[in-house]
């Protein structure tokens, strides 16, 4: 899946274009719980930064793109 395939899903999950997700955001889309979401991106397994230590994770749309296999989005 392509990063333009993957904003189109996200769109039309969510109802608006985003150009980040939050955690909780990507587990409504994978159908997996945000904890699993939360500990793949404290592992390094998912792509994803914090503003600062100790704020939410967000994961950006170009940067998940190929790791979405692993996640089933389709």
């Amino acid at each position: 899946m392509n990063t333009k395939q993957l904003m189109e899903m996200v769109e039309a999950v969510l109802g608006k274009r985003v150009a980040n997700l939050t955690v909780q955001q990507f587990a409504d889309i994978t159908g997996l719980s945000h904890r699993t979401i939360r500990q793949d991106c404290a592992a390094g397994r998912l792509p994803a930064y914090q503003s600062a230590v100790g704020t939410p994770y967000l994961l950006s749309l170009i940067h998940i793109s190929e790791p979405t296999r692993r996640y089933a989005i389709s």
